[in-house]
């Protein structure tokens, strides 16, 4: 789990250019936490990259403390305590290794002034029985000359609804690192709003346990041509 979040965060840090840096924003606590988000930071100073290095660079800190007021307050406690309890009911010994979050992001989409994606992956352990792998996305774009964070129905022609059957095309091409799949014949609507913009499509993320428990997170790329005649291609163009 720990080589692929690495893995993600060099991706991000590789594609890195003129357009943007990565930034890292991080704490730790000897023997309690180790907190590090790295993040893209826009260098172009366009009303839509300053609306999306304020609403990420709100969400990395929000969501680091987070994590860190949750395992420094009573939850950190209780599970330490939890932890300890079940060291000496099965004869070991709790461990005193730091709890981790982990935050790498990349930058999927890059126009300046008409579109902007991003797909940040979280890791974080706080002591259970095993760490949890989530996402956040954020899709920023100029729909009629307005910034504004975008949605997936704005990727639709306005008066139409998502495909009929996209969840159930989402379902087929979903997978896990493992090649897990969910048992589900289909998605409800409400089920496929996180996603990013990449060239070809669009790729909806799934975190950890969302809809079922495999050992990993789940994703499916939709490609142009799966999703339908009213998918606003031109939104996607350089």
């Amino acid at each position: 789990m720990r080589a692929a979040l690495m893995l993600f965060i060099l991706i991000s840090c590789q594609s890195a250019s003129a357009q943007f840096e990565m930034q890292e924003l991080k704490s730790s606590k000897p023997g309690i936490y180790i907190a590090v988000t790295t993040y893209p930071h826009f260098r172009e100073t366009s009303p839509l990259t300053r609306l999306a290095n304020s609403q990420i660079d709100d969400w990395v800190r929000d969501d680091q403390d987070r994590y860190i007021t949750a395992v420094t307050g009573e939850y950190g406690d209780g599970m330490r305590e939890i932890n300890q309890e079940m060291a000496k009911e099965y004869g070991g010994k709790a461990s005193n290794d730091a709890w981790e979050y982990s935050v790498g992001c990349r930058v999927t989409s890059f126009r300046p002034r008409n579109l902007i994606s991003v797909l940040c992956r979280v890791f974080e352990y706080s002591g259970g029985a095993h760490p949890m792998t989530s996402y956040q996305v954020f899709n920023f774009g100029t729909l009629a000359g307005q910034e504004r964070v975008l949605t997936l129905s704005d990727f639709f022609r306005e008066g139409t609804s998502l495909p009929n059957g996209i969840g159930k095309v989402i379902v087929r091409k979903l997978k896990s690192p493992e090649g897990n799949s969910i048992g589900r014949i289909e998605l409800n609507d409400n089920e496929v709003d996180k996603f990013v913009v990449e060239p070809d499509g669009l790729r909806f993320v799934f975190d950890q346990c969302e809809l079922s428990c495999p050992a990993h997170e789940l994703e499916a790329k939709l490609k142009i041509q799966d999703l339908g005649p009213d998918f606003r291609k031109d939104l996607l163009k350089k």
